[in-house]
């Protein structure tokens, strides 16, 4: 019993000292200092911040809350690669503002999720991201 006190008041003491060093990280200092870099990549950078932005909102809700995900949105009869792009889109933003040197890690990353070659992903991204910046529709 001794044992079993003892144990559960270290466990409690070692979370509190966790969130008091959590809280501690976000001053106000550090929050300020993070936007104004921020602002600065947007400047230097626009277009892979703000589709970094997307992406990283999309992440973490990727749905509207108390709803799932319409079956449509990616219907049976899509080929893997219609989905693949879907699903570029989806967490990069606009095939336009891909970079090309990025083309290669993007397919090595999300091809597999849909059981889609590789190869082929690359090569249908490469084509999409260039049609985009052509100005055709996908």
């Amino acid at each position: 019993m001794a044992y079993a006190l003892a144990s559960d008041t270290l466990i409690s003491v070692v979370r509190v000292r966790r969130q008091y060093h959590a809280d501690e990280a976000a001053t106000p200092l550090a929050i300020l200092g993070g936007l104004l870099l921020w602002l600065l990549r947007l400047a230097l950078a626009p277009a892979s911040t703000l589709a970094g932005f997307r992406a990283w909102v999309l992440a973490e809700c990727p749905v509207a809350p108390g709803r799932r995900r319409s079956p449509a949105l990616h219907p049976r009869k899509a080929t893997k690669t219609a989905r693949f792009l879907d699903l570029v889109t989806e967490r990069h933003g606009s095939l336009a503002s891909i970079q090309l040197n990025r083309v290669a890690w993007i397919s090595a990353d999300l091809a597999p999720q849909l059981d889609l070659n590789t190869g082929a992903a690359r090569t249908a991204l490469r084509k999409a991201v260039l049609a985009a910046r052509n100005g055709a529709q996908r």
